[in-house]
């Protein structure tokens, strides 16, 4: 019987767990921390819904004693030898040594120990009413105080700063949110980014949410956190909202890395030592010439069943498509696949189209659906779809298809649209945005 030992316990290593114990192989999941199956995803949802850390555990934990898995929780891996396929842990309460009892041996090894937080070089980030928000306690001590507060700067990765803002506009709080120099732009295509100004504005007042194309660089105030400094304006609050960047984390081993610094990996989960896989915050997928990280909560749950999968001698690759559905301040938006920036950051080669359809109003906006087009300028091949407004979360699942095929600009001309009983039916908005570039290339 094959030995895996899966090293994580988050969304990627409790897949990678379930898939090979599934195929009969002697499982080990071993993770530093007593709480197994958080969701970092569900994470806002303390401040919304006011839950808690227990609230956010994956329901597939319970199948992991079912499955005969063992768990091994409190335990951090300090060292991984595979060419004597062991590796070495910290026991609870004790100094990690090389001893019978501090090793596990293993026929593979599947690394899912996601991304630490890295906390931005900040002058006043330890002033009394910052809160930086690394894990669950910090979330839950945020939510516990937001009574103290009125107005709250917000800075961080987008989009989750747009989230966190939008969550503090809706429990009553004046919400700044710092997107850095065309931060919208970067992570969404510009008429899109217009759309979500669009529909903030129209949503609240223009004091209770600001979307501010600036960055946060210094934290201001005497005995607390009350303004912050950004783009030599000072902005007063009454607290603020950092959200640290992630950064791969794993036990050292010399393996490949991508640009990002994660664990590099082929569609099979592999790296580049035999009988080692990785999945999740800590791996990148190889994507053409480049890498791209794989930080998503659906990415995460299908790299760790592959590589669960391939651990315990079966055959399997994923076709990950970074498929995102969401809503800012009520604009429905869904993605997959990359955005222009991002294809470029890895020597791509992309242009982007853009097409808008729908007509009508409801409540005072335009029942319209944005949505653009990221493909290869000389093979036309889409490498990303994101969609914003009316029945845009209905493309999610074709936009994921879409990518995860590597279908071509020409093969989505005669997309059909889904049919609703109706006056009009419609050419699908993404048949009508590759129409677009057809039409770019006829001129």
């Amino acid at each position: 019987m094959a030995k895996v030992v899966v090293v994580g316990g988050g969304v990627a290593g409790i897949s990678a767990a379930l898939a090979a114990a599934r195929l009969g192989a002697a499982t080990t999941l071993v993770e530093s921390s007593n709480v197994v199956g958080l969701s970092k995803a569900l994470l806002p949802s303390i401040l919304s819904e006011d839950k808690r850390e227990g609230d956010l555990v994956l329901p597939d934990v319970g199948a992991l004693a079912a499955n005969g898995i063992e768990l091994k929780t409190g335990h951090s891996v300090t060292r991984i030898s595979n060419a004597e396929k062991k590796v070495v842990v910290g026991l609870p309460g004790k100094t990690a040594q090389d001893s019978t009892e501090g090793t596990l041996k293993f026929d593979s090894l599947v690394l899912c120990t996601g991304a630490r937080p890295e906390a931005p070089d900040l002058r006043g980030l330890s002033k009394p009413n910052v809160f930086l928000l690394r894990g669950p306690s910090d979330y839950v001590r945020l939510a516990s105080r937001l009574g103290e507060f009125e107005t709250v700067a917000v800075s961080g990765p987008i989009p989750l700063a747009l989230r966190l803002g939008e969550i503090l506009a809706n429990r009553g709080k004046r919400a700044k949110i710092f997107c850095g120099a065309k931060g919208l732009e970067r992570q969404f295509s510009e008429p899109i980014a217009n759309g979500i100004r669009e529909h903030a504005a129209s949503m609240y007042e223009p004091s209770q949410v600001s979307l501010l194309e600036e960055s946060v660089d210094s934290i201001m105030g005497v005995e607390r956190a009350e303004a912050v400094g950004a783009a030599g304006f000072v902005h007063t609050c009454d607290a603020v909202v950092m959200v640290p960047r992630s950064v791969p984390s794993f036990p050292t081993i010399d393996c490949d890395k991508g640009r990002n610094g994660g664990i590099l990996v082929d569609n099979s989960m592999s790296t580049s030592l035999p009988g080692i896989f990785a999945a999740g915050d800590s791996a990148e997928i190889r994507f053409k010439s480049g890498s791209v990280p794989a930080r998503l909560f659906s990415t995460s749950k299908v790299c760790g069943d592959v590589a669960g999968t391939n651990a315990a001698g079966g055959s399997s690759s994923a076709t990950p498509s970074w498929s995102v559905e969401q809503t800012y301040f009520g604009l429905d938006y869904c993605s997959a696949g990359l955005s222009e920036e991002e294809a470029s950051s890895i020597g791509l080669e992309a242009s982007t189209a853009v097409s808008e359809s729908g007509e009508g109003e409801l409540d005072g906006r335009r029942l319209v659906t944005l949505v653009s087009m990221v493909f290869d300028n000389a093979t036309h091949q889409v490498y990303g779809i994101q969609a914003a407004g009316r029945r845009a979360s209905s493309l999610s699942s074709a936009a994921s298809l879409i990518v995860a095929l590597g279908l071509s600009v020409e093969q989505l001309v005669n997309l059909e649209s889904s049919y609703h009983p109706g006056p009009g039916n419609e050419t699908s908005p993404i048949a009508l945005t590759a129409r677009k570039v057809g039409d770019t290339k006829g001129a």
